[in-house]
């Protein structure tokens, strides 16, 4: 696996580098990282790289050049041996040289062989991280697990969050949307074999993270609607080649990778409405209330609120031997349709309009519609919530 040079630029250790000569080969190719600070000299171009094994194709370089920092005239040979030996690239601290002569800006330019200048103050162990992080993401699932892990668990800046982003996947375009899919009875070669599978696909990159699948959707311009229904529709035939039982949650399209932890949170909330709803597939922004309530960690906050709620509902119920609550919830449940809830109930109509009634007047709601109606969705959806959990 590889990255690009212009990859390598997106990755937070090369955020001040400055490309100074060689932009035409951007598109080199990095295999390994190597600092390059005392080479042997004089250079004999025919056996450097090969007796002494000083290079491999695709290597890419850091470098002050500190043994030529008095020989000046030697640097462009020093070049040109890396180039010759299909080096990617030179990272150049600007701890001796702040600008490279003349002759040398020419020959990368003409040879299109990348010359990036850095900060004398970046450690080059940060550099050799970025890169092979990078590099190792591409093959390299635990490495993807971690920087996940580091996404959600901390509160980075915009500009932080998108260089992790990149080196997540330095091929990722500024267009974001997430799905987060759980597999239920899921086997670990199995779902890494689903992952290999959906990164086989243009413009998808999947992560096994702690046997659930997440699925970046990255696109150059802002994808319609009918464009996510089709990424959404390639990823469920790959999932249900496997697996019939699964959630999946559809984050909101995000303009930027500095919303990457937003996106990915979105989508496992979506997957969680999903699960408790029972529906296999949500989007973020049809879930409504649950985007609030899910995001009340303290489940004992949201199960005062419920017991104090249905509390007089319970005491009736109880006093009375009533069905006040499950009607209560059958109705919520039919989404407010009075002739499903009989049904479901094996009631008449008029029976569940009476005891709706009685709930009403229970919730000091009988003359305030719009009450009613909230409570009864929000106590509705705290209880699949606390439901769920209890699961």
């Amino acid at each position: 696996m590889y990255i690009t040079v212009t990859d390598a630029l997106k990755l937070p250790a090369f955020q001040n580098a400055q490309v100074v000569a060689g932009s035409g080969g951007l598109d080199r190719r990095i295999y390994r990282v190597s600092v390059a600070e005392c080479p042997e000299f004089p250079i004999d171009v025919d056996i450097a790289g090969k007796t002494n094994q000083l290079f491999e194709d695709g290597d890419f370089f850091i470098s002050s050049f500190y043994a030529v920092k008095d020989k000046p005239e030697m640097l462009l040979d020093t070049i040109k041996l890396y180039n010759r030996f299909n080096s990617s690239g030179v990272a150049i601290s600007r701890k001796y040289f702040e600008e490279l002569p003349r002759e040398v800006i020419s020959y990368a330019n003409e040879a299109n062989y990348p010359l990036i200048m850095i900060d004398k103050t970046m450690a080059y162990a940060n550099a050799i991280s970025d890169v092979m992080k990078a590099i190792f993401a591409q093959q390299n699932n635990y490495t993807s697990i971690l920087l996940i892990d580091q996404i959600l668990n901390n509160n980075y800046s915009e500009e932080k969050l998108e260089r992790l982003a990149y080196t997540l996947n330095p091929k990722f375009n500024n267009y974001l949307v997430t799905f987060y899919i759980q597999c239920l009875n899921q086997i670990g070669d199995k779902i890494n074999l689903l992952v290999s599978i959906i990164n086989s696909c243009p413009s998808l990159f999947a992560i096994n993270y702690y046997n659930s699948i997440i699925v970046f959707v990255t696109t150059e311009h802002r994808p319609k609607n009918s464009e996510i229904e089709c990424f959404k529709k390639s990823i469920l035939q790959m999932i249900t080649k496997y697996y019939t039982k699964y959630y999946m949650g559809i984050s909101h399209r995000h303009d930027g990778l500095s919303n990457i932890k937003m996106s990915i949170e979105q989508a496992m909330i979506a997957c969680k409405v999903s699960h408790i709803d029972d529906s296999k597939i949500e989007s973020y922004e049809k879930i409504g209330t649950y985007k609030l309530l899910l995001e009340v960690k303290n489940r004992s906050v949201l199960k005062k609120y419920y017991d104090e709620l249905v509390l007089p509902i319970r005491q009736y119920d109880q006093d009375k031997k009533g069905e006040l609550l499950s009607t209560m919830i059958a109705f919520a449940k039919n989404d407010g349709d009075i002739k499903k809830t009989a049904q479901n109930l094996f009631q008449h109509e008029n029976t569940i309009r009476y005891r709706l009634g009685k709930v009403k007047k229970l919730l000091n709601a009988d003359d305030d519609n719009l009450k009613f109606f909230e409570n009864l969705a929000v106590t509705y959806k705290v209880y699949k919530i606390l439901s769920n959990d209890e699961g």
